[in-house]
C-alpha cells in the first residue's frame, strides 16, 4: 500500500512538472504577442513636430478656408427662396 502511494505521488509530481512545462510553452507564445513593453513593429513613423509659428499659420489658413466655405453657404441660402415663398 505504501509503495502504491509513493508511486502515485511520483506520478502526480511528474504530471505537475509536465503541466508547468506546458504552461511555460503556452505563456511564451501568448506573452510575446501581447507584451506591451515591446515597440509595435506595424507602427507608422513618428510625425514631424512643427514649429509653433508654422502651426499657427496652418491653423489660420484652415480657419480662413472654413470662413470662406461658410460665406458661400450663406450666399447660397440667401439666393434660394424660402419654402413658404415657393409658387
Amino acid at each position: 500500500m505504501k509503495q502504491e502511494q509513493q508511486d502515485l505521488q511520483g506520478e502526480e509530481r511528474q504530471q505537475r512538472d509536465r503541466a508547468k512545462q506546458e504552461q511555460a510553452k503556452g505563456d511564451s507564445l501568448y506573452w510575446c504577442i501581447y507584451n506591451l513593453d515591446q515597440k509595435n513593429p506595424k507602427t507608422q513613423t513618428d510625425f514631424e513636430h512643427l514649429p509653433p509659428e508654422q502651426l499657427v499659420s496652418d491653423i489660420w489658413q484652415k480657419e480662413e478656408r472654413i470662413l470662406a466655405i461658410l460665406a458661400e453657404i450663406k450666399d447660397v441660402l440667401k439666393a434660394k427662396p424660402a419654402r413658404g415663398d415657393e409658387p
